[in-house]
């Protein structure tokens, strides 16, 4: 019988937790528990995008909701008909292209949204109570420097691949 050695946990690697994408994956999770536990199942993040783009946007066209909301096209129109089964937002064919798909948001869906803005501001609240408010400035301005440097990134070796 070969002795095996006792398990005392696991650590993660130093090189690891410097690699940005690991880091900002480790902040996501936290941030969507939170998510979770404020939003008490009531709507999910990307759920939330697409109503407040909808909202701004009425008679947005689907392909362009999405972009503007950061989801997924491939998710789109299963998220699409789960926020129609719950009468947030209606679906219609363009009359001048039958091939698109136009969004509006209902009034079950505004009123929706405005609950979701309120949890959403205290989560944002609760989120950012331990940084002075110049703090929490400068931390949006970093974040999104970084979400249009790595997007721009995106973009070129999309582009270029």
């Amino acid at each position: 019988m070969t002795p095996t050695r006792e398990s005392r946990g696991a650590f993660t690697p130093e090189w690891l937790v410097k690699a940005p994408g690991f880091k900002a994956r480790k902040i996501y999770q936290a941030y969507l528990t939170l998510w979770n536990q404020h939003m008490e199942n009531f709507i999910t993040g990307p759920q939330y995008a697409v109503l407040a783009v909808v909202e701004h946007n009425p008679r947005a066209d689907l392909a362009s909701v999405a972009a503007a909301a950061a989801v997924d096209p491939s998710t789109m129109s299963d998220m699409v008909k789960r926020l129609e089964r719950r009468e947030l937002i209606v679906r219609f064919t363009s009359l001048e292209d039958k091939r698109v798909k136009l969004l509006e948001i209902t009034s079950l869906g505004k009123k929706a949204l405005t609950e979701a803005r309120d949890r959403e501001r205290k989560l944002a609240e609760h989120l950012f109570n331990d940084l002075p408010l110049d703090r929490r400035a400068e931390l949006m301005l970093a974040l999104k420097e970084i979400e249009e440097i790595w997007q721009r990134i995106a973009r070129d070796n999309a582009s270029s691949g």
